[in-house]
């Protein structure tokens, strides 16, 4: 499926649906996962800074062709801290569903704990003013 095909069927999907709140920028510009983190940051992690640098843009870069079906298999072997869960687990699903609203995501870890934490930070996204 490419760009503008999402982009119809997210058009045709929202016309009929009312929108609690309008975000400040309409998501439909966020094409790439660095720009969505960069904004969407401030709402998981208020009063922290976002630091983007060479380590993230690698990581998003890599998610991006993870979510376009370029590769099918990412392992990312980073130092704990580095934001790996937030990008993998949190991120990447509510930007995949700006454009694919339908996709189903399961997440797991090897701890019910983390599973549960980054389920509630994504619902925490998704629900919240700015998305």
């Amino acid at each position: 499926m490419t760009a503008q095909d999402a982009d119809r069927r997210l058009r045709k999907l929202e016309k009929g649906r009312p929108r609690l709140c309008e975000p400040p920028e309409p998501l439909e510009r966020y094409r790439r996962l660095l720009p969505f983190v960069e904004a969407a940051w401030h709402v998981l992690e208020p009063g922290r800074e976002f630091k983007r640098g060479p380590l993230i843009e690698a990581i998003t870069e890599h998610l991006e062709a993870l979510a376009a079906g370029q590769i099918k298999k990412l392992l990312i072997n980073v130092p704990p801290g580095c934001a790996k869960s937030l990008l993998v687990s949190v991120f990447l699903p509510a930007w995949q569903w700006t454009t694919e609203p339908h996709l189903r995501i399961i997440g797991w870890s090897h701890n019910f704990g983390l599973s549960m934490r980054d389920s509630r930070r994504t619902k925490l996204l998704v629900e919240s003013e700015w998305f």
